[in-house]
């Protein structure tokens, strides 16, 4: 599913492309997360504004919604390369443990 907002004179739109029809009606809250951020919609559907379907079956709805808000967080990201820089520091840890214990048993003349 594809979700669009815009503006149509007065009031804000959502566009969505889907492969079915959907009477949505209420409040909603969108997630959508990417490598970069995760952006959270929230809004109230006022009512359908129209429908149409294509060829190959995609349904394309318009709604007039209103009381959105948008959120964009840059965390989730952030958070995933210091996860993955504490995975690397942790594997040099242990590479460094292990190189050591090597050369205690190699001073020693204890072999594997």
């Amino acid at each position: 599913m594809t979700y669009t907002f815009g503006h149509h004179s007065n009031f804000e739109t959502l566009n969505i492309k889907s492969d079915r029809s959907r009477n949505y009606s209420g409040f909603h809250t969108l997630i959508r997360e990417t490598d970069v951020d995760t952006t959270i919609d929230r809004f109230r559907v006022v009512h359908k504004i129209g429908e149409q379907t294509d060829a190959e079956g995609n349904v394309y709805e318009k709604y007039e919604i209103t009381d959105h808000y948008r959120e964009v967080d840059k965390t989730p990201p952030l958070n995933r390369r210091i996860a993955a820089a504490e995975a690397a520091e942790a594997d040099e840890d242990a590479l460094s443990v292990d190189h050591e214990l090597r050369l205690t048993m190699l001073e020693l003349g204890i072999n594997e």
